[in-house]
């Protein structure tokens, strides 16, 4: 694809639990889908050494968002966990309507050796 950046991935560990990376965003580009990228870049941040701790991987997403659901789903199984999720943020109540409520999903624990076998 040339120059152009095919992906990217912003999270953060949570100030209050340091075990828990919290993933912002994920895309990836139009013609890169359908390749596996979103799981390898996941695969490889839990492997830096500031992931060392993390046990657990939260984010959102809304109902109809397919793809993050079809990545999160797949992830937690890969590392042979548990998915959990739960109505968060209110379309009403938080977004004035102006966006689609979203869940919380909570990916844990798992333990780290295991990311390393499935890069």
């Amino acid at each position: 694809m040339n120059d152009e950046i095919v992906g990217f991935i912003s999270g953060y560990l949570l100030p209050k639990s340091p075990n828990t990376l919290f993933i912002w965003q994920v895309a990836v580009n139009e013609q890169a889908r359908g390749r596996g990228l979103a799981s390898q870049m996941l695969l490889h941040i839990l492997n830096r050494p500031f992931c060392q701790d993390v046990h657990y991987i939260e984010t959102t997403i809304t109902e109809d968002n397919k793809p993050s659901w079809h990545l999160f789903k797949a992830l937690s199984k890969s590392l042979e966990t548990q998915l959990q999720h739960a109505p968060w943020m209110d379309k009403q109540t938080h977004f004035d309507g102006q966006h689609d409520s979203e869940n919380l999903v909570r990916i844990g624990p798992f333990n780290l050796n295991q990311t390393n076998k499935l890069l």
